[in-house]
């Protein structure tokens, strides 16, 4: 059995390796989180929190979007173009059992969703507006040589809290995984709507955070999905 302080003789001066050390699984682990786990998500508090795993700004104004496409439909030749507010409504809409993950919005060519920043509320499938923020969206903050061509930008933040809660320190692993399930259920539908999104993992963090008012500890931005206009 590994030693419970391993990560101490570990050096110093090598952050990359006390992280990924942090973050293995040991099988004493496993036999830890089978008699603790259960009654710490038993817990009154926390069973509330980990039913409801997802932000709500109910003081902002709220969008509501179409309901989903029916990609089973649209698969077999649904004919004409989709409304944009569609298409943006079955981009958004990701499986319940995700639950570290929040999605943002810069909506800036998007049939009947007005330019600005929304939240998606997960609970309610709707856009929570932020208030409007000064001129326009600050691509050259966020990220270098950011496409022109892009009616929207959708924001995947992940909530380090949920998952460590659950995982531990592992659970930021976990959270990657979620994320990128997010993105490939984004372009599988994509691909059947017959839209183009643009993938951007290189962004500025810290701009980013910045601009959805992330703390950038608590939540930070994963990565980001652009949006083609038609």
């Amino acid at each position: 059995m590994p030693s419970v302080n391993v990560r101490l003789s570990l050096p110093e001066d090598n952050p990359c390796e006390l992280f990924h050390t942090d973050t293995k699984l040991y099988p004493y682990q496993l036999r830890q989180w089978k008699y603790q786990q259960q009654p710490i998500a038993e817990h009154p508090a926390i069973a509330r929190w980990m039913q409801a795993p997802f932000k709500e700004y109910l003081s902002l104004p709220q969008l509501d979007l179409p309901a989903p496409l029916p990609l089973k439909t649209v698969a077999t030749g649904l004919p004409g173009e989709q409304p944009d507010a569609e298409l943006l409504a079955t981009l958004l809409d990701y499986p319940e059992d995700i639950t570290s993950l929040e999605l943002y919005l810069w909506a800036e060519d998007i049939q009947g969703v007005p330019s600005g920043l929304y939240h998606y509320n997960k609970r309610s499938r709707r856009l929570e507006s932020f208030p409007a923020t000064e001129g326009s969206f600050p691509a050259d903050k966020i990220r270098q040589n950011m496409p022109e061509n892009l009616a929207a930008v959708l924001f995947i933040s992940g909530v380090f809290t949920r998952i460590r809660l659950q995982y531990g320190e592992r659970g930021y692993r976990y959270m990657l995984f979620e994320a990128g399930r997010v993105i490939e259920q984004m372009l599988a539908k994509a691909e059947t709507l017959n839209v183009s999104l643009q993938l951007m993992p290189d962004f500025f963090d810290d701009a980013t955070n910045a601009f959805l008012d992330l703390d950038g500890v608590e939540e930070s931005v994963l990565s980001l999905v652009g949006i083609e206009k038609k």
